[in-house]
């Protein structure tokens, strides 16, 4: 039995399909990150599609996700946690694509199981974060959540 766990599946349709430019594939090959360029009149969007493996009650050399990725990163000599090597990902291909660009504009999306916050035992509250490399992102439905926003 072949034991696969994550993956993303991203669709363009209509009139942006023609307009993705680039798919930057997840190096890791367990769905970890990817995304997915556009070009649009004078600047380029980001589309980013994320998995953060939850962190297992017990570390077991098993097949849950979190061991898989924490694997991976140990045989390359990476001492990080997988929420925090996701991040440091993502920081790197925002930067990436922001810089020397600044009218590009970026959105994160997917199953993030953790805050932006320095560690994945922190609960799941929604928060408003900002980058080391200041990149403001936020949490959009937390923002719709505390305006009140009705049709959003």
């Amino acid at each position: 039995m072949i034991d696969r766990v994550g993956g993303q599946l991203v669709s363009v349709f209509g009139m942006w399909a023609q307009r993705v430019t680039n798919f930057l594939k997840d190096h890791t090959q367990m769905g970890l990150l990817t995304g997915t360029p556009l070009q649009a009149h004078q600047h380029k969007i980001l589309i980013l599609s994320t998995y953060w493996p939850i962190k297992p009650v017990e570390q077991n050399n098993n097949s849950q996700q979190w061991n898989k990725v924490l694997r991976y990163l140990r045989e390359l000599g990476d001492h990080s946690t997988p929420i925090d090597f996701i991040k440091h990902t993502i920081q790197e291909r925002l930067w990436s694509h922001i810089n020397g660009s600044p009218n590009n504009v970026a959105t994160l999306m997917g199953d993030i199981n953790s805050t932006w916050g320095t560690t994945a035992t922190e609960d799941h509250k929604p928060q408003l974060f900002v980058t080391p490399f200041t990149l403001s992102l936020f949490n959009c439905l937390q923002i719709f959540a505390l305006t009140g926003c009705k049709t959003c």
